[in-house]
């Protein structure tokens, strides 16, 4: 080697310095949503079936004339529970997109 060359042993390591800010900010959002249910008109549809149907059952039915209250009262309470209940609430919108095509 020649004499003004130093070894890599001798060498003082290289440092290289940088200085770095981050700034972190955080925000609240808050999100509401509100729905309101009111009755369309295909609700009320189906409500003024379900009466009709009870009172087509209250009306026809033989006997005294709480007989028909009851009968009537039962149809339009076992429509609203079938029409509620999800396996046959599913049932009956598979055969209305069967019949309608679509």
């Amino acid at each position: 080697m020649t004499e003004g060359a130093e070894s890599p042993r001798e060498r003082e390591p290289v440092v290289h310095e940088k200085k770095m800010a981050a700034i972190v900010a955080t925000s609240a959002v808050t999100a509401g949503l509100s729905v309101e249910r009111g009755l369309n008109d295909t609700r009320l549809a189906v409500l003024a079936i379900l009466v009709g149907i009870g009172l087509t059952v209250g009306f026809g039915a033989p006997g005294p004339w709480w007989v028909g209250i009851l009968a009537g009262a039962g149809s339009f309470a076992a429509g609203c529970v079938l029409i509620h209940w999800k396996p046959s609430r599913s049932r009956l919108m598979s055969f209305m997109h069967w019949l309608t095509d679509s």
